[in-house]
């Protein structure tokens, strides 16, 4: 038996811009997630910036969409979203939806180890740095290198709980 089906794929239209740092005059940013989801519902398409900071999302079917922008890890700028939905009407281009990130703060510091005479020991590689925004915000956290050096970048403007755990497998314990 013979089964004939007939389908017709589309192109979908496509949301562009550029990312900036706010605080760099035309600084261009690099390596941003960008993440468009349907207000309808649905499934998020997604892009990344390119190395002058241009971004194209393609494939996105008509409606309106949130568009949220993620930088790198090791960036010290602020995630992203935009205010207003962005509409999409047929298969064609919406170009110039351009955003500019905020530098955010950071804190960083040295893990080291007390001695019980009260000096310090030295310093704790591989330790988990993390800092939560008081209030239920948001958290991020960093290893500390070789040295006990960490570095918390990115957080948004408030006040932080800080927590440091050791490293996995060592035979320290968490202290006040």
């Amino acid at each position: 038996m013979l089964f004939r089906s007939a389908t017709t794929l589309l192109f979908g239209a496509s949301i562009s811009g550029t990312v900036f740092d706010s605080q760099l005059n035309g600084g261009r940013v690099a390596g941003v997630f960008v993440k468009a989801c349907p207000r309808a519902g649905g499934d998020c398409v997604t892009a990344t910036s390119s190395a002058l900071g241009n971004y194209v999302v393609r494939g996105v079917s008509p409606g309106d969409y949130d568009l949220s922008f993620v930088p790198p890890a090791t960036s010290t700028l602020l995630a992203k979203s935009l205010p207003m939905p962005v509409s999409v009407v047929g298969t064609g281009a919406v170009p110039g939806v351009n955003v500019a990130l905020d530098r955010g703060g950071s804190i960083d510091g040295v893990v080291s180890v007390s001695d019980p005479n009260g000096g310090t020991a030295g310093p704790v590689a591989n330790a988990h740095v993390v800092a939560c925004l008081q209030g239920g915000g948001s958290c991020v956290g960093a290893l500390a290198n070789s040295s006990g050096v960490y570095v918390l970048k990115g957080l948004a403007a408030g006040t932080y709980d800080l927590a440091i755990a050791p490293p996995f497998g060592s035979f320290l314990a968490n202290g006040a």
